[in-house]
């Protein structure tokens, strides 16, 4: 039996043979894959957006979004980092399958270049929020109003317990939703 050598170790570990090291998808061999990646090549996916992702998934199973989700984008990644597809052909980014040039421009490692700009997503962040909190005003009279009938129709005072905890409950999340709103604002008031 060979003997631990911690040093070898260290430096195996700090060399790219652990750090950075894109490992294979599971669903790497199988024809989904192969699938992901042409459909990837004719411009039908586009990694940088969930969105386009999840909408091709859903169509590649029949129109019903799988669960557990697909591995599409790592498979599509893995692709790209490696240079090869699963059947041991080239892959070659930016490329379609008969070489013309793909209308997608390169993505940046952490897809800076196409962020949107911060006051873009403060505002957008804004009004979710406003839209949340409009819900959970909603969702506070529908409570409330369901609790009371309850109480007037069977006379159970019980329930007016009921009636005012989930009103503190709702309370307190309109208070964090608020809290949250006013901070979003003078974040964007900062960044002006």
């Amino acid at each position: 039996m060979s003997k631990f050598d911690h040093n070898k170790w260290i430096k195996d570990f700090k060399s790219r043979k652990f750090l950075n090291e894109v490992r294979e998808p599971k669903s790497w061999d199988s024809q989904f894959a192969m699938t992901a990646i042409e459909a990837y090549e004719a411009g039908d996916i586009d990694i940088s957006n969930p969105t386009s992702v999840k909408k091709w998934d859903k169509e590649y199973n029949g129109g019903r979004t799988p669960n557990p989700a697909f591995e599409t984008a790592e498979i599509i990644t893995y692709a790209i980092e490696t240079g090869k597809k699963p059947d041991g052909k080239p892959f070659r980014f930016g490329l379609k399958p008969d070489g013309s040039k793909m209308n997608e421009a390169p993505q940046s490692e952490f897809g800076i270049e196409d962020a949107p700009d911060l006051q873009t997503e403060l505002a957008s962040y804004i009004e979710e929020v406003e839209r949340v909190a409009e819900e959970v005003r909603d969702l506070e009279q529908f409570v409330a109003g369901g609790i009371d009938r309850y109480e007037d129709e069977t006379g159970d005072l019980r329930v007016s317990q009921l009636r005012n905890q989930s009103s503190r409950y709702i309370q307190s999340s309109e208070k964090n939703l608020d809290g949250l709103y006013k901070a979003l604002q003078r974040a964007q008031k900062g960044n002006a």
